[in-house]
């Protein structure tokens, strides 16, 4: 839903926070006539609970509260809510509307507040409260493309560079065990020739979703290329990473990818040896996967 857009059901929620009885009456009057929902608090102390309790669209907010500054109350909700944030006050000497956007409000007011500004300013301050959460939207979906392989949604061999020697630095420096396994569907070839390519894409697209149910949550999964996948197996051994592989391989094997048609992987594990550069690390794994290959396929070899 658009944040500056809602529902006759769901009415756009405002807070009011202002130690004067009489302006909280008078807001709470025309906004609720306006068809917001209006919640009001007398302290700052008041309206920061509110404010973290309930998911308002906008906050408007005396600078000048008997407890504590409105300032202070803005720096909390900012960083908590997704709020839009209207200050309000009448010393125009202290405070101004940098200094106000400065703090991280969304608009500012000057003191006596003229009810049609005050509805304009609630609009202005919603549409850009909306666009500023597109952006961050936007940013986020970016950064997780960026890491993450389109087809399979697993995470992108750029990725896997990165936390390789990630990994392989936390190994050394706390002394833990950490294994790699490399694999790679069995005549993945053969599918996308016989069957074509959209049924070979087919086959990447269920693989991604599988890994991500069966691997632990703190091993990662990484489309390395091709139909080849990476699974990082950070604190455990060689004998206890080849038994989680195992049971990928029974995971897929067991899988209908393919209407019927059983795929297979093929996969090799190593485990990191002390000092090693990370380039022969993934050099010993995918020895041990095309050993597994050269054996029949189906099946992992411990290298």
């Amino acid at each position: 839903m658009d944040f500056s857009e809602k529902t006759a059901s769901e009415p756009a929620k405002i807070l009011v926070v202002d130690d004067d009885q009489a302006l909280l009456r008078v807001f709470g009057t025309v906004l609720a006539r306006e068809g917001y929902e209006v919640e009001t608090a007398a302290t700052g102390a008041e309206g920061l609970r509110l404010a973290l309790a309930t998911p308002f669209d906008v906050v408007l907010l005396d600078i000048h509260l008997p407890d504590v500054s409105g300032i202070e109350v803005l720096r909390q909700i900012v960083p908590a809510t997704t709020a839009a944030v209207i200050l309000i006050t009448g010393d125009e000497i202290n405070y101004s509307y940098e200094s106000a956007l400065h703090e991280g409000a969304t608009e500012f007011i000057l003191k006596p507040v003229r009810l049609p500004e005050l509805s304009r300013r609630i609009q202005q301050a919603r549409q850009a409260r909306a666009l500023a959460a597109a952006k961050e939207d936007q940013i986020a979906d970016l950064a997780r493309l960026a890491i993450h392989d389109e087809l399979t949604g697993l995470f992108n061999r750029r990725h896997f560079q990165e936390r390789l020697h990630m990994e392989i630095q936390r190994a050394q420096r706390y002394g833990q065990n950490l294994s790699l396994g490399m694999f790679d569907v069995d005549w993945f070839k053969q599918i996308n020739d016989t069957r074509g390519h959209a049924e070979g894409d087919r086959v990447l697209v269920g693989l991604g979703r599988l890994l991500r149910t069966v691997i632990r949550a703190t091993d990662e999964a990484f489309r390395y290329g091709g139909d080849e996948i990476a699974i990082l197996i950070p604190e455990t051994s060689g004998p206890h990473a080849l038994i989680m592989a195992e049971k990928v391989l029974r995971t897929v094997a067991a899988a209908d990818f393919l209407d019927g048609h059983r795929v297979t992987l093929s996969g090799g594990i190593a485990e990191y040896r002390p000092a090693e550069e990370p380039a022969a690390f993934l050099e010993r794994a995918d020895a041990a996967l095309y050993a597994a290959k050269r054996a029949g396929r189906n099946r992992v070899v411990l290298g």
